[in-house]
């Protein structure tokens, strides 16, 4: 459930994010220009977006196979998925104790980024 609070804080970080910057306002050069651009707040949003995201993500794949590790089970076919389960499988700790999952969310992030 701990993977739940991460994904909830990075969505709650998302949609932060997602105000336009546009809605800030300020007046430069002492009241010469009344517009700013604005695009280096949103392109760096825009990177901080993308790695909230990447943590969302990422805590899908770790309670998936957990869970279908405690039901002993393994997506059926020879498909994608299958395929994308079996690496995360291997990149993960097989262990299904109660423990500190960061090194799984981490592993899942970077799976997802080389797929």
């Amino acid at each position: 459930m701990i993977t739940e609070y991460a994904a909830q804080s990075a969505l709650a970080e998302l949609r932060g994010a997602a105000q336009p910057v546009t809605l800030g306002h300020a007046v430069i050069s002492r009241g010469v220009e009344e517009h700013a651009s604005f695009a280096s707040t949103g392109a760096r949003r825009l990177l901080e977006s993308v790695e909230h995201f990447r943590l969302v993500l990422a805590c899908e794949p770790v309670a998936a196979v957990r869970a279908l590790g405690m039901r002993g089970l393994a997506p059926a076919g020879d498909g994608e998925l299958r395929d994308f389960h079996a690496r995360a499988a291997q990149m993960l700790a097989p262990s299904l104790a109660d423990r500190n999952l960061t090194a799984d969310i981490e592993a899942a992030a970077a799976l997802l980024a080389a797929a």
